[in-house]
């Protein structure tokens, strides 16, 4: 199954207590690389983050989007007891000398310094919500990997047309081989029979056969076409396999250029030349194709 390195996932999460919300995207990589851009203190998450999503992606750059927003909860706040009891001595105290009535207001002394603690978001323990955040993350992932599915799919379809493009042109290259010898061999024959016809001489068998082989053995494309023809086989057998392999494809998408390469250098005709063009063309577009594969 072909996949594409390229693909889209999102997954929200909300309660009381916590908001989670992730975005995934994936570009072309020739290597794994993720990219995390989290709430703070929630990037000290990256090597659990990491390590989720290379089981479900194996090659290119992932970039992670992660927001958390926490609920404030009670246990955040806690009361510092000293200070709110040195604060009600000193307002009692001052109290009796200004001959005051009544008692210090406890709910005024809560809003003076130091003397309601409340956790600082520096000192929040990211892990604490990681199992919430690891399937959050498993969500998007699962989206990710059917968008890179679906576009596999897309990319998989093209290949094949290419695949039956190039089939195509070597098709009409092999026919076209297939004659070249004996009409270079008849072109030959007559050229040199109207040159030296005005001298009176005649052209030897022998003489035409030597060259014959000459032009038949720089000419002979054969074995370059079968190769070809095998290289595309192979292409096809590793669009069918159950993992997607760009790797694979990349090489023989080079090893299909080489052979395509020696076509047109050892072609003498402007046919087969024509026709190596086409091939040519056609395996660029699938190397490019290949490249978005994982």
């Amino acid at each position: 199954m072909i996949v594409s390195m390229t693909g889209f996932g999102t997954a929200r999460y909300d309660s009381e207590a916590i908001r989670v919300a992730i975005e995934i995207r994936s570009l072309n990589h020739r290597h794994f690389k993720m990219v995390l851009k989290a709430t703070e203190p929630y990037q000290w998450l990256e090597p659990e983050i990491e390590n989720t999503v290379r089981r479900y992606v194996q090659r290119g750059v992932v970039q992670v989007q992660l927001r958390v927003v926490r609920q404030a909860q009670s246990s955040d706040y806690s009361l510092n007891r000293i200070a709110l009891l040195s604060y009600y001595e000193q307002l009692r105290s001052l109290y009796r000398e200004l001959a005051l009535e009544g008692e210090p207001d406890l709910e005024g002394l809560v809003t003076l310094p130091g003397v309601v603690n409340s956790l600082e978001e520096g000192e929040q323990s990211p892990r604490e919500h990681w199992p919430t955040i690891q399937k959050v993350l498993e969500q998007a992932l699962l989206g990710l990997q059917q968008s890179r599915r679906q576009e596999g799919q897309v990319l998989a379809q093209e290949l094949r047309r290419l695949e039956g493009e190039i089939r195509e042109q070597l098709r009409a290259v092999r026919q076209r081989s297939e004659g070249l010898v004996e009409a270079f061999r008849r072109r030959l024959h007559d050229r040199l029979q109207q040159l030296l016809s005005e001298q009176g001489i005649t052209v030897q068998p022998t003489d035409l056969l030597r060259e014959v082989a000459i032009f038949a053995e720089r000419s002979d494309i054969g074995e370059e076409v079968v190769r070809l023809e095998s290289h595309l086989d192979q292409f096809l057998c590793t669009l069918d396999e159950a993992e997607s392999s760009g790797r694979k494809l990349d090489f023989l998408c080079q090893e299909m250029f080489r052979e395509a390469n020696t076509m047109g250098a050892k072609a003498l005709d402007a046919a087969i030349g024509q026709a190596v063009v086409q091939i040519k063309t056609f395996i660029e577009k699938i190397r490019e194709l290949v490249q978005n594969i994982e």
